[in-house]
């Protein structure tokens, strides 16, 4: 089986991460996996290891009919026998692109759930809008979440077509690691006896990181030996409005920005508690890798999130910030009560969610599609 993936870069991201992972698996299983990039660029691209990078060259955002092009023409002299692409763009220019090729398998990466379009622009909205129009252009779609499952049904995407698999996260990696979190802290400047709540996501307005400001201010109004860690990177003006806020609720000295960072298991250890406010996901890796990190996680009821906590009283509701507090003190004060015993159960909650079961269903689908046709 010869498989393509498609994305636009390599720069960190979960939909990168998992197909970097995907094609590396799919090519020590004796499979032939490529990935091609809009662009040649990203952290990530040094993870690649023998997996082979094709670069479409583009020059930009507006560089679409010789984009579609350059790929067909890649298309027709690799012969694959699938394209899986990842997200809006890579997935219109992979249906559109194959026709032009002759018509190789193509399968989509969904990985959202009823998203929030109105922080993105026209172009962003469009694909979105696109997408369950040419949605007959894939053969089957793939979305990592049962949440996804039901919006994409609800927004026109084929039923027949929808397959559901849930990302994996290596357990062996993500796991406690107390020194590397205490290396983490002194870095930081973070007090080693502070309790800290941790938010891991990139500065994008769906992540909703005010109302986790906001939710550290009440907290801190009431234990102020707590610390607060943000890391990600992102959009900068958005985040330069988060830092505003930052100083404008008084938690100039409480909250530490880290900026992307690589050690994400130090990055969880040195966490006491993990916290995710999204107004839109579908099965984010953060969750269970702060939760194999045997971090609890407070998260919104947004996506797959409430299901992969497993805890109602660790879910509240999007944009409730008193909520957030509420939530993240009561697993603050668990942890204080049995924090090994609260840790333990928290990582095994996420026995289910590892790379294993995400390869190998993956695996199982592309080779059953590449029978079929």
């Amino acid at each position: 089986m010869k498989v393509l993936f498609l994305l636009r870069s390599l720069h960190r991201g979960g939909a990168e991460r998992q197909a970097l992972l995907l094609a590396r698996r799919l090519r020590e299983m004796g499979e032939d996996a490529s990935i091609i990039l809009f662009y040649d660029q990203g952290e990530l691209r040094g993870e690649a290891g023998d997996v082979p990078l094709f670069d479409l060259g583009k020059s930009g955002r507006w560089d679409v009919a010789g984009l579609l092009w350059r790929f067909a023409r890649l298309v027709r002299r690799e012969q694959p026998d699938v394209i899986y692409s990842f997200l809006g763009t890579a997935n219109l220019v992979a249906g559109l692109g194959a026709r032009l090729a002759g018509r190789p398998g193509v399968v989509w990466g969904v990985r959202s759930a009823n998203m929030d379009l109105s922080h993105y622009d026209r172009v962003v909205r469009l694909e979105y809008a696109l997408q369950p129009r040419l949605a007959k252009l894939a053969d089957a779609v793939v979305v990592n979440s049962q949440a996804g499952l039901e919006h994409l049904r609800a927004s026109g995407f084929p039923s027949d077509r929808l397959h559901v698999v849930e990302n994996g996260v290596d357990l062996d990696h993500f796991r406690r690691d107390p020194a590397a979190g205490e290396a983490v802290r002194a870095e930081l400047g973070i007090p080693g006896d502070s309790m800290v709540v941790g938010m891991v996501a990139r500065m994008d307005p769906i992540k909703d990181h005010a109302t986790f400001l906001r939710a550290a201010s009440e907290m801190v109004a009431r234990d102020d030996s707590l610390r607060f860690l943000l890391v990600g990177g992102g959009d900068v003006a958005y985040e330069n409005g988060l830092r505003a806020l930052t100083g404008e609720l008084g938690l100039a000295d409480k909250v530490v920005f880290a900026g992307e960072r690589s050690d994400l298991p130090g990055v969880y250890s040195a966490m006491d508690v993990c916290c995710l406010c999204s107004t839109s996901e579908g099965f984010p890796n953060v969750v269970v890798e702060a939760m194999a990190c045997g971090s609890p996680c407070v998260v919104t009821r947004a996506g797959d999130m409430p299901r992969i906590v497993g805890d109602p009283s660790l879910v509240v509701q999007v944009g409730d910030a008193p909520g957030v507090a509420r939530a993240l003190e009561a697993a603050i004060g668990q942890l204080r009560k049995d924090g090994g015993g609260v840790r333990k159960k928290t990582r095994e909650r996420m026995h289910g969610f590892d790379t294993e079961t995400m390869v190998s269903k993956t695996g199982r689908l592309l080779r059953e599609f590449c029978r079929r046709r």
